[in-house]
């Protein structure tokens, strides 16, 4: 931080705060349970959002963040599974306007995720998972309209097939896919993205209990999509005031080896 003196404009910042969760697993039988957690979790500005000029604010206060979870687990042999939901309450949560400063806001944000994993044989395994989140500003910023909160990825998910052709040699199949982002901040710099869909595919073959050999291509089929928005708070690439989209990598193939001593 910097130095607090008469030449200064900037100032010493001090933060107190107190973090704490607990968390509660109840077992219905050998393979289902139930989980509960509750906990609160403190954020301080970091010097980009206290200082740097154009957008610093050295009057912001810390985030807290205070959070429910409830989840559900299933496990036997032929299948595991896990289902969570949770929501979050955040004071102060620390967010760029457009054309601004960092302001302190409060909002809210809720989703889920699930996971599983099927043993379909002794071999093949299919994996599976999906995500999603919603966040929400108590009131819009001055001077905006839009209470949607920037950077809450739509609906997304993954579904991969594993096969263990010998042993410890696997080749995966998997897609990737997401939902339209149709709920974002449009005040703040993002914009509607399409749905979009790619697949990868990896095969790991040990050639000794010592060395294993990777090959793999990634977006197989060449797919233009973004997985981030244009939230001004994420800029990575910029011409003047506007903001350009940054598209993930299209098709690439690459190859590990790897030695175990």
């Amino acid at each position: 931080m910097p130095d607090n003196n008469a030449t200064s404009a900037y100032k010493s910042k001090d933060y107190n705060a107190f973090n704490a969760n607990i968390v509660t697993t109840y077992n219905l039988n050998l393979e289902n349970k139930i989980f509960l957690g509750i906990g609160q979790a403190s954020r301080v500005p970091d010097a980009r959002e206290l200082y740097i000029g154009g957008s610093g604010n050295n009057k912001l206060d810390q985030t807290t963040n205070q959070e429910i979870d409830l989840g559900y687990e299933f496990h036997n042999d032929l299948m595991k599974l896990k289902i969570k939901g949770f929501y979050s309450m955040l004071t102060d949560y620390i967010y760029l306007k457009k054309g601004g400063t960092f302001e302190n806001i409060d909002a809210t944000v809720y989703g889920g995720e699930l996971s599983a994993s099927v043993y379909a044989t002794d071999d093949i395994t299919v994996d599976m998972g999906a995500s999603y989140k919603r966040g929400e500003k108590e009131k819009a910023l001055a001077g905006q309209t839009n209470k949607n909160l920037a950077d809450m990825a739509p609906l997304r998910g993954n579904l991969a097939v594993n096969y263990e052709y010998m042993t410890n040699s696997i080749a995966t199949l998997e897609t990737q896919l997401s939902d339209k982002w149709s709920e974002y901040d449009s005040d703040n710099g993002e914009q509607e993205l399409g749905a979009w869909g790619i697949v990868n595919a990896k095969i790991k073959q040990a050639v000794s209990k010592n060395f294993d050999w990777t090959i793999g291509v990634n977006n197989m089929f060449n797919e233009a999509y973004a997985q981030s928005n244009t939230y001004v708070d994420l800029t990575l690439v910029s011409a003047g005031t506007e903001t350009m989209l940054l598209n993930e990598p299209g098709r690439y193939v690459y190859t590990n080896l790897d030695f175990k001593f």
